[in-house]
């Protein structure tokens, strides 16, 4: 028999913990690179992560509100009240989505359903759909005078006030 007895003296314990420290640094040298795989991928995923969301909120968001986009305000104007009002997280991130929108993007004055920190993108597609703009009716009965009208009105509308509408 040869390999790890010799003939003479039995064991040849040289061999034997020459092949025992090869195992352990190729199973040592397997760990470490395993190791190193699942720490690379986490960086990479943890880094990725940061980047897409550095500049944008993820879908869904939050709460919900209502934004209102003044008369004549710009693209640029309701950004910055998207910002503020911590509905979107960048105009980096708005005026991307604008861009990709394309001329689709158009704005009307209006009030609008959104939420607190909802992705750019969504909040873009909301704001350029008319359909989506939160509007209230009311039914005004034939030959009432003007100052008969505003309480039906504020009573339609809580959110305006008898005397804001007289004003």
């Amino acid at each position: 028999m040869s390999g790890m007895f010799d003939e003479n003296s039995g064991t040849n314990w040289k061999k034997i913990s020459y092949h025992a420290k090869s195992t352990f640094a190729v199973l040592l040298s397997l760990a470490v690179l395993i190791g190193m795989g699942v720490f690379g991928y986490r960086m990479v995923h943890s880094a990725y992560l940061d980047w897409r969301t550095a500049e944008d909120y993820l879908p869904p968001g939050g709460d919900k509100v209502v934004f209102t986009v003044p008369s004549g305000a710009s693209v640029s104007d309701i950004g910055s009240r998207l910002v503020r009002q911590d509905i979107i997280k960048s105009r980096k991130a708005f005026d991307k989505a604008v861009s990709q929108l394309g001329s689709d993007a158009k704005f009307e004055a209006g009030r609008f359903p959104l939420r607190k920190k909802m992705a750019a993108a969504d909040a873009v597609k909301i704001l350029s759909d008319p359909s989506k703009m939160i509007r209230v009716r009311v039914t005004l009965p034939e030959a009432l005078r003007m100052n008969e009208q505003w309480p039906l009105i504020a009573k339609a509308v809580p959110q305006i006030k008898t005397k804001d509408l007289q004003a």
